[in-house]
Formats: C-alpha cells, structure tokens, sequence
C-alpha cells in the first residue's frame, strides 16, 4: 500500500473516531491490489458494510474520501448512524 493512501485510510479513520456516530467503526481495505477487486469496506466486529471495490490505489484513495464527504452531509436518522452501536 502507498504512502497515500495510508494517509487517506489513517485521516478517514481519525475522522470517524471524532464524530458521535460510527466510532466503533473502522475503513479497512481487503486486498493488496495485484488483482482486480479490492474491497473498500466499514466493518465493526462482525459487522460489514462495503462501500466500493477498486483496481487501484487511486481509485481507492476516491472512494475513501468520496465516502467521508459522503457521511459529512447524513442528518441524524441517516443509515450509516442508524447502524452505529453508540447512537
């Protein structure tokens, strides 16, 4: 994995853990990237929620931040709250 998108998925996961919903959660990538898909997902426990595959590292690094600006405009009974524990 490069440099940014270490960053990327160290910012994103940072992020969740200073809003009051999904702090349990983490974005964690499931593949190294020499094959085609690469899932991008928000898993707790036992708990996944996909949120893209990508064939490359950049493509990764748009969905993770795709996703967060996604998260930022939710209102407060939005899924991605309404799947977090500690709501």
């Amino acid at each position: 994995m490069n440099k940014k998108l270490e960053k990327a998925l160290k910012d994103a996961n940072k992020q969740l853990k200073e809003r009051k919903f999904l702090v349990n959660y983490q974005i964690v990538i499931n593949g190294d990237f020499t094959g085609i898909y690469n899932e991008i997902r928000l898993e707790y426990d036992c708990h996944c929620f996909p949120i893209a595959n990508a064939e490359t590292e950049g493509e990764a690094i748009a969905a993770i931040n795709a996703y967060m600006s996604g998260i930022s405009h939710g209102r407060e009974k939005s899924y991605v709250q309404l799947c977090d524990k500690n709501y």
